[in-house]
């Protein structure tokens, strides 16, 4: 591993982002992203999706770079603080995603669920529920509420559960971008196409 920058140069990396330096945001991720998740995966070395390893990793450096003034340089080195604030993130998330995989039943390979209510106003899941034919309507449904082609591809992405940012970036052409705006974009579009299929009582369930 690279040595990590010293401390002389932690401050004025955290005086620019105070300044909003763009630039430094880019020079942060470079210098901590590869440190950060390799602590992480000597601390969960058991975790065999590295991806929630990265996306923990990145949404640490990226809250920090668009808040630096959470971060108190005279305390903790940036390094530590960065990997506590994933830690703790990485964490609840993988409890989150826990409990989700226990009370959820997958619709055979595809985690688009419609929203079913019995009588009783209660939701409900089942294998027959997945069978059903308005389920086997989402793929049209989708594409008329969403019929940009790019969009199209997200949702798809998403529908697989996939996680990684650089599958989404593909897709949006944005991988010569660096780290943080990507993922900054992908989320953006996630969260606006989840906003569209929610419209149609869809319910959009990825891993956390």
């Amino acid at each position: 591993m690279e040595a990590l920058p010293n401390q002389a140069y932690e401050r004025e990396l955290h005086e620019r982002l105070l300044d909003g330096d763009l630039v430094a945001s880019q020079e942060l991720a470079t210098a901590f992203l590869p440190a950060v998740v390799e602590r992480l995966k000597r601390r969960f070395p058991r975790l065999e999706d590295e991806s929630f390893i990265f996306d923990a990793a990145a949404d640490a450096i990226l809250s920090y770079a668009e808040r630096p003034s959470q971060y108190d340089p005279q305390g903790l080195r940036l390094l530590s603080y960065l990997v506590m604030s994933a830690d703790g993130d990485l964490k609840n998330t993988l409890q989150r995603h826990q409990r989700r995989t226990h009370r959820e039943v997958p619709m055979r390979d595809v985690e688009l669920l419609l929203d079913a209510r019995n009588s009783e106003g209660e939701e409900v899941y089942s294998e027959e529920h997945a069978a059903a034919p308005e389920v086997k309507e989402v793929g049209h449904r989708i594409r008329e509420e969403i019929p940009d082609s790019v969009d199209q591809q997200l949702v798809d992405l998403m529908m697989q559960g996939e996680r990684r940012t650089e599958a989404f970036a593909r897709v949006l052409g944005i991988t010569d971008m660096e780290v943080l705006q990507q993922r900054k974009l992908v989320k953006q579009h996630k969260d606006r196409l989840k906003k569209r299929l929610m419209r149609l009582g869809m319910r959009l369930h990825e891993p956390s």
